[in-house]
């Protein structure tokens, strides 16, 4: 069920051009928020990054990441697996509150989040993303309201993965204003 304002979601009105979301736009939206929390999954990852390499689950404790321009993100009920090969997977409950990284797209909300990723061996876990993992996925679904580059909110249901030349591709669904748009190969 669709919530009346953005504010319900732990983001306040930004200046910017707050672009309404519509069916056209949502993609580059959600691109946009995804370029946005970039930045913060290397500061997800360095908690699973220090935990010893053996196949086993690890309950991580909760633990806020503040924006680098606004806000922050909270992070609870997180489980690590960590796999053979390196192989880990993060699944965590998130809420946004007026998180931006990047000052421009600020964002609230809740979502279930699964991060995996094969960690390179010998680099430093706050060095940049697409020099840290290999077979990178992010899942995330829930809600996000958005203020400042754009403005609304979308029901989410969606995963970037990176390809085998290391372009970020987007895909699953999106809902705005109760209708559903597939995402592919964004």
């Amino acid at each position: 069920m669709p919530v009346a304002s953005t504010e319900n979601l732990l983001v306040p009105s930004h200046a910017g051009a707050n672009t309404p979301i519509t069916v056209n736009n949502a993609q580059t939206a959600l691109l946009q928020a995804f370029t946005s929390l970039s930045e913060a999954i290397p500061r997800i990852a360095e908690v699973a990054a220090t935990k010893p390499a053996a196949t086993q689950s690890i309950a991580i404790p909760d633990l806020v990441i503040d924006g680098r321009q606004s806000g922050a993100l909270r992070i609870t009920g997180a489980q690590l697996s960590l796999g053979i090969g390196n192989t880990q997977t993060l699944v965590a409950d998130l809420t946004f509150d007026d998180f931006s990284d990047d000052g421009q797209l600020f964002i609230g909300g809740p979502v279930r989040f699964e991060l995996s990723f094969s960690l390179l061996s010998g680099l430093n876990p706050l060095s940049d993303a697409s020099d840290l993992f290999g077979d990178l996925r992010m899942a995330m679904s829930g809600q996000l309201g958005f203020s400042g580059a754009y403005n609304g909110i979308l029901f989410l249901d969606v995963a970037l993965a990176l390809n085998d030349l290391g372009v970020a591709e987007t895909t699953g669904v999106v809902t705005l204003n109760g209708q559903t748009i597939e995402l592919s190969g964004l």
